[in-house]
């Protein structure tokens, strides 16, 4: 997933292990509450965002060229 957000100019995330325990119930109840998971990945692409900020690693990029991942929950 971390080449595809980058290839589709996404920031990417990577999960913490102190956080796998909300990953592995957002995909167990993705079913009945998709926010369970969408937060987490949101919540992991933030921190992972902040980190590239301290190394001033968007400078690279372009920060126009990278944006925020849009979840959209295609039943709704």
């Amino acid at each position: 997933m971390f080449k595809q957000c980058l290839q589709n100019s996404h920031i990417p995330f990577v999960l913490l292990d102190r956080d796998r325990a909300f990953y592995l119930r957002g995909l167990k109840e993705w079913d009945f509450e998709r926010n369970y998971l969408i937060d987490t990945l949101l919540t992991q692409q933030d921190i992972y965002a902040s980190v590239c900020e301290q190394f001033d690693i968007f400078k690279d990029f372009g920060q126009k060229e990278l944006s925020k991942n849009k979840i959209v929950d295609e039943n709704d």
